[in-house]
Protein backbone atom coordinates (compact mmCIF):
# COMPACT_ATOMS: atom_id res chain seq x y z
CA UNK A 1 0.00 0.00 0.00
CA UNK A 2 1.83 3.55 -1.16
CA UNK A 3 0.97 6.26 1.03
CA UNK A 4 1.63 9.42 0.22
CA UNK A 5 2.67 12.61 1.93
CA UNK A 6 0.64 14.76 0.03
CA UNK A 7 -2.55 12.29 1.00
CA UNK A 8 -1.18 12.64 4.51
CA UNK A 9 -1.16 16.28 4.70
CA UNK A 10 -4.76 16.86 3.11
CA UNK A 11 -5.92 14.79 5.64
CA UNK A 12 -4.90 16.77 8.37
CA UNK A 13 -6.56 19.78 6.92
CA UNK A 14 -9.48 18.21 5.59
CA UNK A 15 -10.74 16.78 8.91
CA UNK A 16 -10.08 18.20 12.35
CA UNK A 17 -8.98 14.06 13.34
CA UNK A 18 -7.16 12.64 10.88
CA UNK A 19 -6.86 9.02 10.65
CA UNK A 20 -4.36 6.90 8.86
CA UNK A 21 -4.79 6.58 4.98
CA UNK A 22 -3.46 2.99 5.26
CA UNK A 23 -6.96 2.09 5.95
CA UNK A 24 -7.93 2.52 2.67
CA UNK A 25 -7.71 -0.71 0.70
CA UNK A 26 -6.48 -0.65 -3.23
CA UNK A 27 -9.46 -1.52 -5.50
CA UNK A 28 -10.27 -5.09 -5.66
CA UNK A 29 -9.99 -8.21 -3.43
CA UNK A 30 -7.08 -10.92 -2.99
CA UNK A 31 -7.88 -14.34 -4.72
CA UNK A 32 -8.49 -15.83 -1.45
CA UNK A 33 -11.47 -12.51 -0.31
CA UNK A 34 -12.54 -13.36 -4.03
CA UNK A 35 -13.19 -17.06 -3.17
CA UNK A 36 -15.15 -16.44 0.22
CA UNK A 37 -17.26 -13.97 -1.65
CA UNK A 38 -18.16 -16.19 -4.73
CA UNK A 39 -18.95 -19.26 -2.06
CA UNK A 40 -20.74 -16.96 -0.18
CA UNK A 41 -22.98 -15.51 -3.17
CA UNK A 42 -23.35 -19.11 -4.36
CA UNK A 43 -24.66 -20.55 -0.74
CA UNK A 44 -27.29 -17.45 -1.11
CA UNK A 45 -28.01 -18.26 -4.44
CA UNK A 46 -28.85 -21.58 -3.37
CA UNK A 47 -30.79 -20.91 -0.47
CA UNK A 48 -32.77 -18.07 -2.68
CA UNK A 49 -33.59 -21.03 -5.28
CA UNK A 50 -34.44 -23.37 -2.52
CA UNK A 51 -37.03 -20.58 -1.35
CA UNK A 52 -38.49 -19.76 -4.35
CA UNK A 53 -37.28 -16.56 -3.85
CA UNK A 54 -34.83 -16.12 -7.10
CA UNK A 55 -35.81 -18.89 -9.89
CA UNK A 56 -33.80 -18.16 -12.80
CA UNK A 57 -30.00 -18.89 -11.86
CA UNK A 58 -28.05 -18.04 -14.87
CA UNK A 59 -24.16 -18.79 -15.06
CA UNK A 60 -23.68 -18.45 -18.34
CA UNK A 61 -20.35 -15.77 -18.84
CA UNK A 62 -22.10 -14.65 -21.91
CA UNK A 63 -25.73 -14.56 -21.81
CA UNK A 64 -27.80 -12.34 -22.88
CA UNK A 65 -30.68 -12.38 -20.40
CA UNK A 66 -34.72 -10.95 -21.30
CA UNK A 67 -36.17 -9.60 -18.20
CA UNK A 68 -39.14 -7.69 -17.30
CA UNK A 69 -39.66 -5.26 -14.70
CA UNK A 70 -41.52 -2.15 -12.58
CA UNK A 71 -38.12 -0.95 -11.17
CA UNK A 72 -36.69 1.90 -13.43
CA UNK A 73 -32.64 1.94 -13.22
CA UNK A 74 -31.09 5.27 -13.19
CA UNK A 75 -28.37 6.18 -15.83
CA UNK A 76 -25.61 8.26 -15.02
CA UNK A 77 -25.64 10.49 -18.39
CA UNK A 78 -29.39 11.25 -16.97
CA UNK A 79 -29.93 14.83 -15.08
CA UNK A 80 -27.66 13.85 -12.39
CA UNK A 81 -28.09 16.08 -8.70
CA UNK A 82 -25.38 15.17 -6.25
CA UNK A 83 -22.00 13.90 -6.42
CA UNK A 84 -21.39 12.12 -3.68
CA UNK A 85 -17.66 11.33 -2.45
CA UNK A 86 -15.18 10.35 0.62
CA UNK A 87 -13.31 12.88 2.90
CA UNK A 88 -10.44 10.77 1.83
CA UNK A 89 -7.64 11.62 -0.56
CA UNK A 90 -5.01 8.59 -0.68
CA UNK A 91 -3.17 7.54 -4.05
CA UNK A 92 -3.22 10.92 -5.05
CA UNK A 93 -6.75 11.73 -5.68
CA UNK A 94 -6.35 15.26 -3.82
CA UNK A 95 -6.21 17.07 -7.42
CA UNK A 96 -8.83 15.26 -8.74
CA UNK A 97 -11.40 15.78 -5.98
CA UNK A 98 -10.32 19.55 -6.30
CA UNK A 99 -11.22 19.69 -9.87
CA UNK A 100 -14.45 17.47 -9.68
CA UNK A 101 -15.37 20.41 -7.02
CA UNK A 102 -14.15 23.39 -9.02
CA UNK A 103 -16.13 21.87 -12.47
CA UNK A 104 -19.19 20.41 -11.57
CA UNK A 105 -21.45 20.79 -13.33
CA UNK A 106 -24.04 24.59 -12.18
CA UNK A 107 -27.37 22.99 -10.42
CA UNK A 108 -25.37 19.92 -8.52
CA UNK A 109 -24.15 19.28 -4.90
CA UNK A 110 -20.82 18.13 -4.11
CA UNK A 111 -21.99 15.38 -0.55
CA UNK A 112 -18.60 14.50 1.22
CA UNK A 113 -19.14 11.95 3.59
CA UNK A 114 -16.51 11.28 6.43
CA UNK A 115 -16.38 8.91 9.16
CA UNK A 116 -14.89 11.36 12.12
CA UNK A 117 -17.90 13.19 13.66
CA UNK A 118 -16.77 16.14 15.60
CA UNK A 119 -18.10 19.94 16.27
CA UNK A 120 -15.21 21.00 13.76
CA UNK A 121 -15.33 18.30 11.08
CA UNK A 122 -17.80 19.49 9.37
CA UNK A 123 -16.86 22.92 8.58
CA UNK A 124 -12.97 21.75 8.26
CA UNK A 125 -14.27 19.95 5.01
CA UNK A 126 -16.43 22.62 3.74
CA UNK A 127 -13.36 25.27 4.48
CA UNK A 128 -10.68 22.81 2.61
CA UNK A 129 -13.25 22.48 -1.10
CA UNK A 130 -14.52 26.13 -0.57
CA UNK A 131 -11.12 27.68 -3.03
CA UNK A 132 -12.99 25.18 -5.36
CA UNK A 133 -16.98 25.10 -5.23
CA UNK A 134 -19.31 27.56 -3.37
CA UNK A 135 -19.82 26.93 0.09
CA UNK A 136 -23.48 26.53 -0.04
CA UNK A 137 -23.41 23.95 -2.49
CA UNK A 138 -21.47 21.12 -0.41
CA UNK A 139 -22.84 19.34 2.13
CA UNK A 140 -21.47 17.34 4.82
CA UNK A 141 -22.87 13.82 6.07
CA UNK A 142 -21.75 11.23 8.33
CA UNK A 143 -21.29 7.51 8.24
CA UNK A 144 -19.99 5.39 10.97
CA UNK A 145 -18.14 3.20 8.22
CA UNK A 146 -17.22 5.88 6.00
CA UNK A 147 -13.04 5.57 6.78
CA UNK A 148 -13.49 2.56 4.45
CA UNK A 149 -15.84 4.35 1.75
CA UNK A 150 -12.91 5.64 -0.69
CA UNK A 151 -14.51 3.36 -3.50
CA UNK A 152 -17.45 5.36 -3.13
CA UNK A 153 -18.44 3.19 -6.32
CA UNK A 154 -18.73 0.28 -4.78
CA UNK A 155 -20.30 0.67 -1.22
CA UNK A 156 -22.35 3.60 -1.53
CA UNK A 157 -25.65 2.19 -2.89
CA UNK A 158 -26.98 2.15 -6.50
CA UNK A 159 -30.04 4.18 -7.06
CA UNK A 160 -33.22 3.26 -8.69
CA UNK A 161 -36.49 4.30 -9.10
CA UNK A 162 -39.87 2.26 -8.36
CA UNK A 163 -43.14 3.11 -10.47
CA UNK A 164 -45.82 2.97 -8.40
CA UNK A 165 -49.52 2.01 -8.96
CA UNK A 166 -50.44 5.88 -9.79
CA UNK A 167 -47.17 6.27 -12.29
CA UNK A 168 -45.18 7.96 -9.69
CA UNK A 169 -41.72 7.70 -9.87
CA UNK A 170 -40.27 7.31 -6.14
CA UNK A 171 -36.81 6.90 -5.71
CA UNK A 172 -34.88 4.14 -4.24
CA UNK A 173 -31.47 2.64 -2.90
CA UNK A 174 -29.90 -0.67 -3.91
CA UNK A 175 -27.64 -2.02 -1.36
CA UNK A 176 -25.08 -4.89 -1.78
CA UNK A 177 -22.70 -6.74 0.87
CA UNK A 178 -19.65 -4.99 0.37
CA UNK A 179 -16.43 -6.99 1.73
CA UNK A 180 -13.96 -3.81 2.90
CA UNK A 181 -16.57 -3.17 5.46
CA UNK A 182 -18.20 -0.11 4.17
CA UNK A 183 -21.79 -0.05 5.04
CA UNK A 184 -23.49 3.19 4.09
CA UNK A 185 -26.92 1.91 3.18
CA UNK A 186 -29.96 3.08 5.96
CA UNK A 187 -27.80 6.77 6.67
CA UNK A 188 -27.62 6.88 2.74
CA UNK A 189 -31.33 5.87 2.27
CA UNK A 190 -32.30 8.49 5.21
CA UNK A 191 -30.39 11.59 3.84
CA UNK A 192 -32.33 11.23 0.62
CA UNK A 193 -35.33 9.99 1.49
CA UNK A 194 -34.90 6.58 -0.42
CA UNK A 195 -36.66 3.28 0.25
CA UNK A 196 -34.22 0.94 0.88
CA UNK A 197 -33.58 -2.45 -0.79
CA UNK A 198 -31.44 -4.53 0.43
CA UNK A 199 -29.72 -8.24 -0.31
CA UNK A 200 -26.98 -10.61 0.68
CA UNK A 201 -25.10 -11.07 -2.55
CA UNK A 202 -21.57 -9.49 -2.49
CA UNK A 203 -21.67 -7.32 -5.16
CA UNK A 204 -19.56 -3.77 -5.94
CA UNK A 205 -21.59 -0.89 -7.57
CA UNK A 206 -18.35 -0.27 -10.38
CA UNK A 207 -19.71 -4.02 -11.12
CA UNK A 208 -22.94 -2.45 -12.44
CA UNK A 209 -24.04 -0.06 -15.79
CA UNK A 210 -27.10 0.58 -17.26
CA UNK A 211 -28.73 2.99 -19.77
CA UNK A 212 -32.46 4.77 -18.51
CA UNK A 213 -34.17 1.84 -20.53
CA UNK A 214 -33.09 -1.24 -18.14
CA UNK A 215 -30.31 -2.59 -20.35
CA UNK A 216 -27.73 -3.48 -17.99
CA UNK A 217 -24.17 -5.38 -18.64
CA UNK A 218 -21.95 -6.23 -15.89
CA UNK A 219 -18.93 -8.54 -16.04
CA UNK A 220 -19.00 -11.97 -14.30
CA UNK A 221 -15.83 -12.27 -12.24
CA UNK A 222 -15.59 -15.07 -9.55
CA UNK A 223 -18.43 -13.32 -7.12
CA UNK A 224 -21.08 -11.77 -9.59
CA UNK A 225 -21.01 -15.38 -11.87
CA UNK A 226 -23.07 -16.63 -8.55
CA UNK A 227 -25.26 -13.58 -8.27
CA UNK A 228 -29.04 -14.96 -10.21
CA UNK A 229 -30.08 -12.72 -13.45
CA UNK A 230 -33.11 -12.18 -11.27
CA UNK A 231 -31.67 -10.26 -9.09
CA UNK A 232 -30.65 -7.57 -11.27
CA UNK A 233 -34.25 -7.78 -12.70
CA UNK A 234 -36.32 -7.18 -9.41
CA UNK A 235 -34.37 -5.19 -7.50
CA UNK A 236 -31.88 -3.05 -10.09
CA UNK A 237 -34.57 -2.52 -12.86
CA UNK A 238 -32.85 -4.51 -15.58
CA UNK A 239 -34.91 -5.73 -18.65
CA UNK A 240 -31.86 -7.05 -20.80
CA UNK A 241 -28.77 -8.08 -18.80
CA UNK A 242 -25.88 -8.43 -20.37
CA UNK A 243 -22.91 -10.60 -19.00
CA UNK A 244 -19.00 -10.16 -20.08
CA UNK A 245 -16.77 -12.64 -19.05
CA UNK A 246 -13.59 -11.42 -16.96
CA UNK A 247 -10.85 -10.65 -18.95
CA UNK A 248 -8.83 -7.73 -17.87
CA UNK A 249 -8.14 -5.63 -14.47
CA UNK A 250 -10.50 -5.85 -11.61
CA UNK A 251 -13.39 -7.79 -12.81
CA UNK A 252 -15.61 -4.15 -13.36
CA UNK A 253 -17.38 -3.25 -15.85
CA UNK A 254 -16.69 0.16 -15.81
CA UNK A 255 -13.15 -0.23 -16.53
CA UNK A 256 -13.63 -1.82 -20.29
CA UNK A 257 -17.35 -0.28 -21.05
CA UNK A 258 -19.02 2.98 -20.53
CA UNK A 259 -22.99 3.72 -21.43
CA UNK A 260 -22.93 7.54 -23.28
CA UNK A 261 -26.76 7.47 -24.34
CA UNK A 262 -29.77 5.06 -24.85
CA UNK A 263 -28.02 2.88 -27.22
CA UNK A 264 -24.08 3.53 -27.61
CA UNK A 265 -21.35 2.36 -25.64
CA UNK A 266 -18.12 3.03 -25.02
CA UNK A 267 -15.83 0.00 -25.01
CA UNK A 268 -11.78 -0.88 -25.40
CA UNK A 269 -11.86 -3.80 -26.42
CA UNK A 270 -12.76 -6.51 -29.42
CA UNK A 271 -14.17 -8.92 -27.23
CA UNK A 272 -16.31 -6.76 -25.37
CA UNK A 273 -17.32 -4.76 -28.24
CA UNK A 274 -18.44 -8.02 -30.41
CA UNK A 275 -21.08 -8.64 -27.90
CA UNK A 276 -22.00 -5.48 -27.18
CA UNK A 277 -22.71 -5.35 -30.97
CA UNK A 278 -24.66 -8.54 -31.51
CA UNK A 279 -26.86 -7.31 -28.80
CA UNK A 280 -27.55 -4.48 -31.09
CA UNK A 281 -25.60 -1.44 -29.45
CA UNK A 282 -23.66 0.68 -31.03
CA UNK A 283 -20.15 1.15 -29.91
CA UNK A 284 -17.42 3.47 -30.04
CA UNK A 285 -13.72 2.51 -29.32
CA UNK A 286 -11.27 4.02 -26.98
CA UNK A 287 -7.75 3.66 -27.25
CA UNK A 288 -5.71 1.68 -23.96
CA UNK A 289 -3.08 2.70 -22.13
CA UNK A 290 0.43 0.80 -21.64
CA UNK A 291 -0.50 -0.48 -17.76
CA UNK A 292 -3.25 -2.85 -17.01
CA UNK A 293 -4.83 -1.61 -14.60
CA UNK A 294 -5.37 1.93 -16.52
CA UNK A 295 -8.16 3.07 -18.67
CA UNK A 296 -9.78 5.90 -20.27
CA UNK A 297 -13.42 4.04 -20.07
CA UNK A 298 -12.96 4.81 -16.10
CA UNK A 299 -14.80 8.58 -16.22
CA UNK A 300 -17.54 10.33 -15.27
CA UNK A 301 -20.15 12.06 -16.60
CA UNK A 302 -22.41 14.56 -15.52
CA UNK A 303 -24.81 16.36 -17.37
CA UNK A 304 -22.86 17.18 -19.88
CA UNK A 305 -19.26 17.42 -18.84
CA UNK A 306 -17.00 14.21 -18.94
CA UNK A 307 -13.77 14.10 -16.05
CA UNK A 308 -11.68 11.66 -17.90
CA UNK A 309 -8.36 9.75 -16.56
CA UNK A 310 -5.44 10.89 -18.27
CA UNK A 311 -1.79 8.95 -17.70
CA UNK A 312 0.77 11.30 -19.59
CA UNK A 313 0.34 9.19 -22.77
CA UNK A 314 1.06 9.58 -26.47
CA UNK A 315 -3.24 8.05 -25.96
CA UNK A 316 -4.57 10.39 -23.92
CA UNK A 317 -5.17 13.00 -26.95
CA UNK A 318 -6.96 10.19 -28.71
CA UNK A 319 -9.27 9.01 -25.56
CA UNK A 320 -10.00 13.19 -24.77
CA UNK A 321 -10.98 13.67 -28.56
CA UNK A 322 -13.55 10.75 -28.74
CA UNK A 323 -14.97 12.40 -25.36
CA UNK A 324 -14.91 15.63 -26.84
CA UNK A 325 -16.70 14.50 -30.46
CA UNK A 326 -19.69 12.92 -28.68
CA UNK A 327 -20.55 16.59 -27.51
CA UNK A 328 -19.16 16.46 -23.55
CA UNK A 329 -16.77 19.36 -21.76
CA UNK A 330 -13.83 17.21 -21.37
CA UNK A 331 -11.90 17.98 -18.06
CA UNK A 332 -8.76 15.31 -18.01
CA UNK A 333 -7.43 14.66 -14.87
CA UNK A 334 -4.32 12.93 -13.83
CA UNK A 335 -5.07 9.10 -12.83
CA UNK A 336 -1.67 7.67 -12.72
CA UNK A 337 -1.44 6.84 -8.83
CA UNK A 338 -5.40 5.83 -8.28
CA UNK A 339 -4.68 3.55 -11.22
CA UNK A 340 -1.68 1.89 -11.02
CA UNK A 341 -1.45 2.50 -6.78
CA UNK A 342 -4.99 1.99 -6.19
CA UNK A 343 -5.99 -0.14 -9.23
CA UNK A 344 -9.21 2.18 -9.81
CA UNK A 345 -9.85 5.71 -11.23
CA UNK A 346 -12.21 8.58 -11.71
CA UNK A 347 -15.77 6.86 -11.60
CA UNK A 348 -14.47 4.24 -8.76
CA UNK A 349 -14.26 7.31 -6.23
CA UNK A 350 -17.81 8.74 -6.85
CA UNK A 351 -21.21 7.74 -6.81
CA UNK A 352 -23.90 10.08 -8.91
CA UNK A 353 -27.50 10.62 -7.57
CA UNK A 354 -30.40 12.19 -9.60
CA UNK A 355 -31.97 15.68 -8.84
CA UNK A 356 -34.43 14.75 -6.03
CA UNK A 357 -35.01 17.61 -3.41
CA UNK A 358 -32.78 17.31 -0.94
CA UNK A 359 -34.50 19.66 1.68
CA UNK A 360 -37.83 17.86 1.10
CA UNK A 361 -36.35 14.98 1.56
CA UNK A 362 -35.15 15.86 5.14
CA UNK A 363 -37.64 17.29 5.97
CA UNK A 364 -40.15 14.24 5.15
CA UNK A 365 -37.29 11.92 6.77
CA UNK A 366 -36.44 13.65 9.75
CA UNK A 367 -32.55 13.08 8.79
CA UNK A 368 -30.59 15.72 9.48
CA UNK A 369 -26.75 16.61 8.26
CA UNK A 370 -24.46 17.38 10.21
CA UNK A 371 -22.70 21.52 10.10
Amino acid sequence: MKTTFLGLLFSLLFVSNSYAESNVPVHGFTPEESRFMALSNEKTASRDFLSGLFGNINKNTNAISVLSTEVLPFAEYGTAGYLIISDQVTFNSLEVKRQLAKNLPQGMTLVIFTGIKNAKTPQTIIDAMAPYISKDRIKVIYLPTGKRGFWARDGVPVPTYHADPGGLKNFAVVDAKYYHEFEADQEVANYFGAELVKHDYYHEGGNFLTNALGDCVIVDNERAIKIPADVFEKLYGCKTLIRLPHIKGIGHVDESVKFVNDDTLLVDNDRYEKTLKAAGFKTIRLPRPSNEYETYVNSLVLNGTVFIPVFNQATDAAAVKTYADLGLKTIPLNSTSLSNDGLGSIHCITMVYPNVPWQDLLQATGATEIK
